[in-house]
């Protein structure tokens, strides 16, 4: 199961907790419940938690775990479904529980990583709920 999963979503279910765990030791090491960085502090942040994370797997972790700008909110990006967008609809792939994290870019041109570590543990578990909730 885990070697589909890799090569489905580009990155380890591991990887994915390390991220999200991570997220929430730079929280608690911040004492902070919410955070907003720049995307290069935050991929440095988080690899002095976990080393093992580089930047080419935490862009993968965030190209999964993260919500961006949309230009219209009522479209599906590319490649989705339109009932992704629906906030009614369960385990749908664009909710903030399945993405904790808002990438945003600021006047600067900068892109930046707002999360709140509370989040970033809830989308761990449901995406653990989601792997190992048995078939119908």
């Amino acid at each position: 199961m885990m070697m589909s999963f890799l090569s489905d979503w580009s990155v380890s279910y591991t990887q994915l907790l390390q991220i999200l765990y991570s997220s929430y030791m730079l929280a608690m090491k911040k004492q902070r419940s919410v955070l907003d960085l720049d995307e290069k502090t935050f991929a440095a942040e988080i690899q002095a938690i976990c080393p093992e994370l580089n930047d080419e797997v935490i862009g993968a972790c965030l190209k999964r775990l993260a919500l961006d700008k949309r230009n219209d909110y009522l479209e599906a990006p590319e490649g989705m479904e339109g009932k992704e967008i629906f906030p009614w609809v369960y385990n749908r792939e664009l909710s903030f529980l399945r993405r904790p994290y808002v990438r945003w870019q600021n006047e600067d041109g900068c892109t930046n990583i707002v999360f709140g570590f509370r989040s970033c543990l809830v989308a761990g578990l449901q995406l653990t709920d989601l792997l190992y909730m048995p078939g119908d």
